[in-house]
């Protein structure tokens, strides 16, 4: 029977996240000598473990060394469920993010929004305090005006007459 390189990394990588492993701490756990890289190699379906390797991660998968190599009946549904299973993990993740993401660029909409109005309305603040402030002097000093208003319409009227 041929040896899968990809199936192979798939049930590394799944023995790996069963244990709640880093690739780096996977490594270490393998063999001192076994490097992230290694170990992302192999998940990845590019080199096969030397045979030393392959039975101690057997061993930390408590499985067989033919089964690491070789699937075993039915694995395949397993595979392509926790595949899916991670799959759809992945893109909630995702769309969470978008969500947060699309959440925060509202925010900053609002906010600027917001920001506008504040202006808008200080602007109109502003002017309503001089016509008011113009008013009032205006009050204030109505009474004076009409009376030299009423000065000089007198003198008018007198020197006409």
């Amino acid at each position: 029977m041929k040896v899968n390189n990809r199936e192979v990394g798939k049930r590394i990588k799944s023995i790996r996240m069963a244990l709640g492993m880093t690739l780096e701490e996977f490594g270490e756990r393998i063999d001192k000598t076994a490097s992230k890289s290694n170990v992302n190699h192999w998940e990845a379906g590019r080199s096969i473990p030397k045979p030393s390797r392959i039975k101690r991660i057997a061993e930390i998968g408590n499985i067989s060394t033919d089964e690491l190599l070789y699937g075993k009946q039915g694995e395949t549904h397993e595979l392509v469920f926790l595949e899916d299973y991670e799959k759809e993990v992945l893109n909630l993740f995702r769309s969470q993010e978008m969500n947060i993401k699309e959440y925060l660029e509202l925010q900053d909409e609002y906010i600027n929004d917001l920001e506008h109005l504040n202006s808008f309305y200080h602007e109109k603040i502003q002017e309503l305090l001089h016509i008011r402030s113009d008013m009032q002097d205006m009050l204030l000093n109505r009474p004076i005006a009409l009376k030299e208003l009423k000065k000089a319409t007198t003198g008018t009227v007198t020197k006409e007459l």
